[in-house]
């Protein structure tokens, strides 16, 4: 369970995750919100008749940002403000409606009535390994460039953006070699043949001993690889976690 904080702004924020988190976090938000209202309440549950039908289950008590959200109605409207402009990107990328929706609609609008009432937000919790932490973790700023890091030192591999733009502060977009349509026609044909004697089974196996000592010549064409080096990585996540605090914002304040 995590909340990717990439910006500042919600709507940035939103919509620098890549597709896979733009669905999964939708859910995991969703998750945090209801724990919220189970552990709030406790065992008055007539807030259910207001929620939609089937709310989702108590889990992750103890989590850091479970224990995080229920601090007070500030960071409640956090996480409810995050996963909202994740539903906006969702139904931008993919042309319909999340799921969670239905569900969000009640959590952004009602509170539980015995959340403390607040306008201060403490700082939220870094859930990531500790080589990606600015570490003394003092604005929310320091939270957004420990999860881009984290971003560019665990995610980078699977990130991909439907129809938007690839995010700035992440290495190029790996260039993928389109595949040679002659070589894919060939491999097609290949599978379609089909042997209809034993024979002919035979001439094949016998071919195909041979070729075991084959070795083809090797390309003089250089074959680019999708995936940025190590080094490259260690560097951008050092940039991001030394750069300058003079400009900071402290949602504490």
């Amino acid at each position: 369970m995590n909340l990717f904080y990439l910006d500042l702004v919600a709507k940035k924020s939103a919509r620098y995750h890549c597709n896979k988190h733009v669905v999964k976090l939708i859910l995991e938000a969703t998750q945090i919100l209801y724990g919220v209202w189970h552990v709030i309440e406790g065992s008055n549950e007539k807030w259910k008749i207001r929620a939609p039908e089937n709310p989702m289950k108590l889990t992750h008590t103890n989590h850091p940002l479970s224990i995080w959200a229920r601090t007070n109605t500030k960071t409640y409207d956090i996480v409810s403000e995050y996963c909202l402009c994740l539903l906006d990107e969702y139904t931008l990328r993919y042309g319909k409606v999340h799921s969670c929706t239905k569900h969000m609609d009640f959590l952004a609008k009602e509170k539980p009535k015995n959340l403390p009432v607040s306008n201060t937000c403490p700082v939220m919790p870094l859930c990531m390994p500790d080589q990606y932490k600015v570490v003394p973790t003092k604005s929310w700023q320091d939270v957004v460039d420990s999860y881009r890091a984290y971003y560019i030192g665990e995610k980078l591999h699977f990130c991909a953006y439907k129809d938007v733009d690839w995010p700035d502060w992440l290495p190029p977009k790996p260039v993928v070699p389109k595949e040679d349509p002659k070589t894919k026609k060939s491999v097609v044909k290949k599978t379609k043949t089909k042997v209809s004697t034993s024979a002919a089974a035979k001439k094949v196996t016998k071919k195909n001993n041979q070729d075991d000592d084959y070795k083809p010549p090797k390309s003089s064409k250089k074959t680019t690889v999708s995936t940025v080096s190590t080094t490259t990585k260690n560097s951008l996540v050092s940039n991001i976690k030394t750069r300058s605090r003079s400009k900071l914002v402290n949602l504490d304040d």
